[in-house]
């Protein structure tokens, strides 16, 4: 059994447009058909856009900032890297400086952040501490990595964390 055309588009426009506080939603038609007469039924039945697959980024971009009224702000990354670096320059608390951990140790609290695993990550950091090489000078980086994970705010822990790796690094001379 197949459904007239017309149905296949605007049933489910329909549906959704019928749902409390979805009226003015913006829909997007992905579809694999190239047909315009499938692109023509979609917006009759009341698609906002209609993009076909494979989905290109940037149309996918253009759709969402004019579906959303987006302004899109982009950041330069030299300009974005070096206030990473001038941020670190010292703790955020007490001035005091901020040291990353070496490396190897770095990538694993990396790693943890990157699959939230917010336990493990905290029990490198009691590790770090605890090191005798490491640990006194670990104070600043640790208590700012600990603010992060007290408020469950893993994405900017993530950034804050790969910003000390050392592609991302400036050396200061």
């Amino acid at each position: 059994y197949s459904l007239p055309q017309q149905l296949l588009f605007s049933t489910p426009v329909t549906l959704t447009r019928q749902q409390p506080g979805l009226e003015q939603l913006p829909m997007v038609m992905f579809t694999a058909t190239i047909f315009e007469k499938d692109r023509q039924a979609s917006f009759a039945a009341g698609v906002d856009a209609f993009l076909k697959k494979p989905i290109d980024l940037s149309e996918l971009i253009q759709v969402l900032q004019a579906q959303l009224q987006l302004d899109w702000v982009y950041a330069q990354k030299g300009e974005a890297l070096k206030q990473t670096a001038t941020d670190h320059a010292s703790h955020p608390l007490g001035g005091a400086p901020m040291v990353p951990p070496p490396q190897e140790k770095l990538e694993k609290l990396i790693f943890f952040a990157k699959m939230g695993d917010i336990e493990a990550l905290e029990n490198q950091l009691q590790a770090l501490a605890q090191d005798p090489l490491y640990g006194d000078s670990s104070a600043p980086f640790i208590d700012s990595v600990k603010e992060f994970t007290g408020a469950f705010q893993v994405r900017d822990l993530r950034a804050f964390l790969n910003s000390f790796q050392k592609e991302n690094c400036v050396s200061y001379q």
